[in-house]
């Protein structure tokens, strides 16, 4: 997850087209806004979605070490 200021700089000192600028915001937000809502949701109606809660918070946590570790090899 890279915060939106680095994307928006990053995009201003490459010269980005704004409609390019817009489709990759978009695609790189909708994901990460789904599993916020998701999540949310799932801690406000616990009873019902308590599996679906646990199995987005593992898989969340697998990403960030994933992320945190991108160049260990896999054996």
């Amino acid at each position: 997850l890279i915060p939106s200021g680095i994307v928006t700089f990053a995009a201003a000192a490459v010269s980005m087209k704004i409609g390019d600028f817009i489709i990759i915001s978009l695609i790189g937000k909708i994901p990460v806004a789904a599993l916020e809502t998701m999540i949310g949701h799932d801690l406000i109606f616990t009873s019902g979605n308590w599996m679906r809660l646990i199995i987005s918070v593992l898989l969340l946590l697998a990403m960030i070490m994933l992320m945190k570790n991108p160049t260990k090899k896999l054996r």
